[in-house]
């Protein structure tokens, strides 16, 4: 299923495209239905809404881990990191993303989380910044983070990049996501 999402995000095909793609594959055509700007599906009786209009921005609060991690590297990427690489899943070894700027290369962790952030994030990172070389190690979520993890990200030098940063490169690259989307399609 999260390749069909990522599809949607990074290929930006439309509702009849993307309904030939996942038709046949796992799903039965009654569990997708067309809402006009957006489109929703059904999977293991669990709802996902997907937007269609170019004027909007993805939920990310909603995706699902592969795609925020998709989505935060087109992200960095837009505000000018370079050389953004997202890592191979499960063996990413508590980095997410690697990516440089400024000849910095960062590891960074991301967090797609309902309840705000702890230890566990920061300690990954921290380890995966070692594993893969890495100058800077950062969390990057839609959430925030807790007390603790604040603590130990401040001892280990670990940047925490939350809901406000998050918006803050948003915000920054808007135009250029938008475009992107509508060019696109």
């Amino acid at each position: 299923f999260r390749h069909f999402i990522h599809c949607w995000m990074h290929e930006k095909c439309n509702f009849d495209q993307f309904t030939k793609k996942i038709k046949g594959f796992c799903f039965l055509p009654q569990n997708i239905s067309d809402k006009g700007n957006s489109f929703e599906v059904f999977r293991n009786g669990i709802k996902y809404s997907i937007s269609t209009k170019v004027d909007e921005l993805p939920d990310f609060d909603n995706m699902d881990g592969h795609t925020f991690e998709y989505f935060c590297a087109e992200i960095l990427s837009l505000n000018g990191f370079s050389d953004v690489e997202v890592t191979q899943g499960s063996r990413d070894q508590g980095v997410d993303i690697i990516a440089y700027k400024d000849d910095i290369k960062y590891g960074i962790q991301c967090k797609c989380y309902s309840s705000d952030i702890g230890n566990k994030a920061v300690q990954e990172v921290y380890a995966g910044k070692n594993f893969y070389n890495c100058d800077v190690a950062a969390v990057l979520t839609n959430r925030y983070f807790t007390k603790s993890a604040v603590e130990l990200a401040q001892k280990n030098r670990v940047h925490l990049w939350d809901r406000g940063k998050l918006s803050e490169l948003i915000e920054n690259c808007k135009e250029k996501l938008l475009s992107n989307r509508e060019r696109h399609r």
